[in-house]
């Protein structure tokens, strides 16, 4: 008889170089494995989840503690599954765990979910024999549906029948239709198990309160993903926070890549979720991620009022050509309008913002940065930095991606490379991220966060984010005067002088 099935939350090595890029997992796919959980108990299968990343295990111990699964309780587990997530160069080191997993277990099944091995399947599953399969899209269903049949095969060599959902391997690789789509209302509550090891680390809870966006953004995976934009009801969210509430819980983080639905609906029924915590007087507090077109007074007072305080805002960027391109559907002017609103209702929003894409113009930079100064946005050393050095990363499953790829400028399966169209941006790209790494460099872990906010009483940081603010003024006029290119090597040694000026503050930075 095999025993239980195993999920993995793979570690997440760290990669300095890589501290500002934070779009290689959408909040969204935290959940994916607390989901598959529940709906699996539901259905009477024994499973367990062992999240590696929460845990703060390294791959090394991570594998010890498999290996103990393995010589124990669920040395004969039929099914592994791993929610993978791209880790850039770190990658191949989950991989390499992967792999000496299925040397402890010959027999197991290792099955993959998640954004990256859903749109990176072909590579996968053609490149790591030890790999058997991958869900693609949304992964509970047709997980369940994997784990039911598996449970079901003999321990021996196999062939599986065709799962909507699933691409694997037989005798060649198995490219199956799309699973239906996940009912809104029709999983069971995500498990809750690790929610005191949350509280313990101080992590916000997190919620899903729908799946997908109705946007069609170039640079963005999420409705390519999910297949278009939908919504539990109000009263089934509320009946999940009502059970974390009942536990102790008291802010929520609603995870959805977008909270409001299309138009007017969506913003009924984010008031509707609204009215329901009102009147069923439940104290809570919560933060979302919303597009700029879906700030409007009436739900967002309404929203205030239930105990919405934290906003992440995708503005994406300041110059109307580029919005255009990206196929945001939004402007400048309704940009600064959901800033000026948010602010009206005492919320300072954290900003989802591409300074640099690759048709970025200097014109398009002075434009960003004028929006960025003129609305008070670079309010910290971490919160600037991150601002103006974020590059678009162009990832499979986008549209972008599929753009630059075919014009040759992939230089890896999974994420296309590319240079700037205008040479005088490249070069200005480079050094300004010299600069603002530089000051990252020197902060503290707490301190470099994107979403790290002085207090009005810390000069220090306050300083340093004025050094950087006026030396990247400096880069910029130097740049639109045309002697920037020409004199790169001679502003990347100020630039990293001013880093190292910055030091000088470093010994006193620090939030009390």
């Amino acid at each position: 008889m095999p025993s239980g099935i195993l999920l993995l939350e793979p570690p997440r090595p760290p990669d300095s170089s890589r501290s500002q890029e934070v779009v290689n997992a959408p909040l969204s796919a935290c959940l994916f494995s607390p989901y598959i959980v529940s709906l699996l108990r539901s259905k009477g299968i024994d499973v367990e989840l062992l999240d590696a990343h929460l845990l703060g295990l390294s791959v090394q111990d991570t594998l010890k503690e498999l290996a103990k699964k393995f010589a124990g309780a669920y040395c004969n587990t039929p099914l592994l599954g791993v929610h993978l997530v791209y880790l850039w160069e770190k990658t191949e080191e989950v991989f390499a765990l992967l792999s000496k997993i299925k040397s402890l277990n010959p027999r197991v099944h290792i099955n993959l979910y998640g954004y990256y091995p859903t749109f990176a399947f072909r590579e996968i599953l053609g490149r790591y024999p030890f790999i058997d399969s991958v869900t693609l899209g949304e992964p509970e269903y047709p997980f369940l549906e994997l784990a039911q049949v598996i449970t079901q095969l003999p321990p021996t060599p196999y062939s599986l029948p065709p799962i909507k959902g699933l691409a694997f391997r037989n005798a060649e690789l198995c490219t199956p239709h799309p699973a239906p789509h996940t009912p809104p209302d029709g999983l069971p509550f995500p498990d809750r198990s690790l929610l005191p090891l949350y509280q313990e680390k101080g992590l916000a809870t997190y919620i899903l309160g729908s799946r997908g966006c109705y946007g069609r953004c170039t640079f963005c995976y999420v409705s390519p993903f999910y297949g278009g934009w939908r919504g539990r009801s109000p009263q089934n969210i509320f009946e999940e926070l009502k059970d974390l509430y009942e536990n102790g819980v008291r802010y929520f983080y609603f995870a959805d890549a977008n909270f409001f639905g299309p138009g007017r609906a969506g913003r009924e029924r984010a008031k509707g979720l609204a009215d329901i915590i009102l009147k069923e007087g439940v104290n809570i507090r919560f933060g979302m991620e919303c597009r700029a077109n879906d700030v409007e007074e009436d739900s967002l007072s309404r929203l205030v009022e239930a105990g919405l305080g934290e906003v992440f805002l995708g503005i994406e960027s300041a110059c109307d050509p580029t919005l255009k391109r990206f196929r945001k559907d939004t402007s400048q002017e309704v940009n600064r309008r959901a800033i000026g609103l948010l602010r009206h209702f005492g919320i300072e929003p954290n900003l989802g913002f591409i300074m640099f894409e690759p048709y970025t113009s200097l014109k398009d930079i002075r434009t960003n940065f004028e929006f960025l100064k003129d609305t008070r946005l670079l309010r910290s050393p971490a919160i600037t930095a991150h601002l103006l050095s974020h590059k678009q990363t162009l990832f499979m499953g986008t549209a972008d991606y599929h753009r630059f790829s075919k014009a040759g400028q992939s230089g890896h399966p999974y994420e296309a490379h590319y240079d700037f169209e205008d040479p005088i941006v490249q070069s200005f790209y480079e050094i300004v991220c010299q600069l603002c790494h530089g000051v990252l460099s020197v902060l503290t872990p707490e301190e470099a966060k994107p979403c790290c906010v002085p207090q009005s009483d810390n000069a220090c940081l306050l300083k340093i984010n004025k050094v950087l603010v006026d030396t990247y003024e400096e880069i910029l006029c130097l740049y639109e005067r045309g002697a920037g290119q020409k004199r790169a090597s001679i502003i990347s040694k100020t630039a990293l002088e001013v880093c190292r000026g910055v030091l000088q503050y470093a010994p006193t930075v620090g939030v009390p």
